[in-house]
């Protein structure tokens, strides 16, 4: 097994972020030479600041980057991304090269036509939703959906510019704030002014994890809870924190969850690929898709091995070691977004003490190098002031400790 990781030269600037590919792989190098692993780092010029990995190669766009694999000359190559940009690229990659593929890829970061795929085959697996006209009075677009309703760009926004609006004005005044999110990205160079507006289901939302092999066969991962920054009356929608915990697991229905998973399968002919499916289950217990991304983020691999030391990255080298992954530990990771244009005037280091103090408090990192400085919308999502990672084996005293954190978590940030 060859290993081919594509990433993107941002990751670069972030001195920080090398441990987390030395975290993601510390499994599989125990069991593979680290000559297996290659990395492809995009830029259009050399760069001096790589990392010493053992195999790197800078290339300058995707021909270049064909060019390079196919002059490999191997046939047991396994390519994957962690980098939302480079999802497509690494299908490409895929297909170019005669591997299995998912076959309308082309497709992966339009939520609009994500929906419509899995609507026309199976409707009652996805919330409705509408994309809209702003050329059309808006009232009759939206005739058959009842309040309250998401507001939603359709691609590479992350979850910038996604607002719920509970009557026809507040959604009027979405509407106008997205745009000026639209010229915000434009500035940043991503051009995309098309929305859908979306029922809002007011139930838990849930990610599960899972890789898909060249048969369509998967392999899951342990779900994951999402709180959203919403819920704490931040305008923004964002994901606050990510939950692992045996309550979580024992409340989702597996039946209904792996019928969800096959039927999304079986619409996209999903192959070769990792799937983080985000999904809600309705007042009625119906399980309904709210978005599908097709890779999988560095954090995720490292809650389900903090909580049943599993990691599916090196099960999709290895479909042979896949064992039902089992709770061990509660694990959560939350981000403190910067959800609006600010000035970080400092962090509430005190209460971070307390925190850090926390009997489930196991690690964070924070950017220090915001302090100051006007904190907004990334290029590649929200900017991340800081990062906790709370694990304990105890679930009263976990829970105990996630109650502190999510009621300072205004407090931690001082803005002007």
């Amino acid at each position: 097994m060859y290993i081919i990781h594509l990433i993107g030269k941002e990751i670069l600037n972030q001195p920080e972020e090398y441990g987390i590919y030395e975290t993601i792989y510390a499994d599989l190098l125990q069991k593979y030479d680290n000559s297996h692993v290659h990395f492809f780092v995009k830029s259009q010029k050399p760069l001096d600041n790589l990392p010493q990995w053992q195999a790197y190669s800078v290339y300058k766009n995707y021909a270049d980057l064909l060019q390079q694999v196919q002059s490999l000359h191997r046939t047991d190559l396994f390519i994957t991304t962690i980098t939302e940009a480079l999802v497509s690229s690494m299908h490409k990659l895929k297909r170019d090269i005669r591997q299995q593929h998912t076959k309308k890829f082309n497709l992966f970061t339009n939520k609009a036509k994500e929906r419509t795929i899995i609507w026309e085959v199976y409707p009652e697996t996805v919330p409705n939703a509408v994309m809209i006209d702003k050329t059309l009075p808006l009232k009759p677009q939206i005739a058959g959906l009842d309040f309250p309703l998401m507001l939603k760009p359709i691609a590479w926004v992350g979850s910038r510019g996604v607002m719920k609006s509970f009557d026809l004005q507040e959604l009027k005044d979405n509407i106008e704030n997205l745009d000026k999110t639209f010229n915000i990205l434009a500035a940043k160079g991503i051009h995309n002014e098309e929305y859908i507006i979306e029922e809002f289901i007011d139930w838990p939302q849930f990610v599960i994890n899972y890789w898909v092999d060249d048969t369509g066969k998967y392999y899951l991962s342990l779900p994951t809870h999402v709180k959203t920054t919403q819920e704490i009356d931040i305008e923004w929608y964002g994901n606050r924190y990510r939950l692992i915990t045996k309550d979580i697991y024992d409340y989702i229905d597996k039946k209904s969850m792996t019928t969800l998973i096959e039927k999304t399968i079986d619409a996209w002919h999903i192959r070769n690929t990792y799937i983080s499916h985000n999904f809600r289950i309705t007042s009625n217990n119906k399980y309904k898709t709210i978005e599908i991304n097709w890779r999988i983020w560095w954090y995720r691999l490292e809650m389900n091995r903090e909580s049943a030391w599993y990691n599916l990255f090196d099960v999709s080298l290895d479909t042979s070691s896949y064992k039902e992954p089992k709770i061990q530990k509660n694990v959560m990771v939350m981000s403190i977004w910067a959800h609006k244009t600010w000035r970080l005037k400092w962090f509430n280091e005190e209460l971070i003490e307390r925190i850090q103090d926390l009997p489930s408090y196991k690690s964070s990192r924070l950017k220090q190098q915001f302090k100051n400085k006007k904190v907004t919308f990334a290029t590649n999502g929200w900017q991340t002031l800081w990062t906790i990672v709370c694990v304990h084996e105890d679930q009263q005293q976990f829970e105990k400790d996630i109650m502190f954190i999510e009621q300072q978590y205004k407090e931690i940030c001082m803005i002007t």
